[in-house]
């Protein structure tokens, strides 16, 4: 683009050489002056317009670019919410995994403490009657025969069956601490 000073320069140059050239008449030179001017301005005007036209095209093209990094911007904007969407989800279900998971270890952890509970009540139940059966009169064993010899037979029966009587007396009572011991133990121990 050229500039409409330096145009007008060159027509006033021009207009001067030819002033010079018709010597001192100067009838034209009016005339001449008022044709220069209007071509002037004619080019002014032209150079105005087109540098208007250029100023809207430049806004135009501004606007066009911003609007395009204005899409560009929602489309990135929305692409990153997408995949945090996305993100956000996957955390959820790796949450939800990770709470059913440890649901089921202490579901597993308190069967165990169950079953061992179980287990340990059992051996306790099992060694209870054992410990007593050691304890019971009727694991009493009469002395053998021989072993009385000093004394007479008579004396002997005598003697073992007032023991019988005591142990019969005993095995009663001890079966009857034996169901009351197995119904606190079932009562206290389930």
């Amino acid at each position: 683009m050229e500039q409409p000073f330096s145009r007008i320069q060159e027509q006033v140059s021009l207009m001067k050489e030819k002033d010079d050239s018709k010597g001192s008449t100067g009838t034209n030179s009016a005339a001449e002056a008022s044709k220069i001017l209007a071509e002037n301005r004619r080019l002014m005007r032209e150079q105005k317009e087109k540098e208007e036209q250029l100023r809207l095209r430049r806004k135009e093209e501004e606007m066009r670019l911003a609007e395009e990094a204005r899409l560009i911007r929602l489309e990135e904007e929305k692409k990153l919410a997408e995949e945090k969407k996305i993100k956000d989800e996957e955390n959820a279900l790796l949450a939800e995994e990770e709470r059913v998971k440890m649901v089921e270890k202490v579901r597993q952890e308190r069967e165990r403490i169950m079953q061992q509970n179980q287990q340990e009540r059992r051996e306790r139940k099992n060694q209870i009657p054992k410990r007593k059966k050691g304890k019971l009169p009727s694991d009493f064993t009469p002395p053998p025969e021989e072993t009385m010899l000093h004394k007479g037979k008579q004396n002997h029966r005598a003697e073992w069956r007032h023991m019988e009587e005591s142990k019969m007396a005993k095995i009663h009572k001890c079966r009857r601490n034996e169901v009351l011991c197995e119904l606190y133990q079932e009562f206290w121990l389930t």
